[in-house]
């Protein structure tokens, strides 16, 4: 659940993030079939920061890959460093 983001409003900058970043899409990732894969990603922190967005992180993964379920280990607003996950 998005907590103090308008969805409509996180929702078209998704789609004009991902415009922008893939455009019509990855050709890798359009010769696999992955439908039915059940996959695990684990994020790393490249560097020392301050956790932002983490509300959209489910809202992008939904609509690119039809994933419901997303942990986020970092609270928003939290500082993290290099390595976390």
């Amino acid at each position: 659940m998005i907590t103090g983001f308008p969805i409509e409003q996180g929702q078209e900058i998704i789609k004009q993030a991902l415009l922008e970043d893939i455009g019509n899409g990855d050709i890798t990732t359009q010769a696999l079939d992955l439908k039915n894969t059940i996959a695990e990603t684990v994020i790393y922190c490249k560097s020392p920061g301050i956790m932002a967005g983490s509300s959209l992180v489910s809202m992008v993964m939904d609509r690119e890959s039809g994933i419901s379920e997303v942990h986020v280990n970092i609270i928003e607003g939290s500082m993290f460093n290099k390595g976390d996950i």
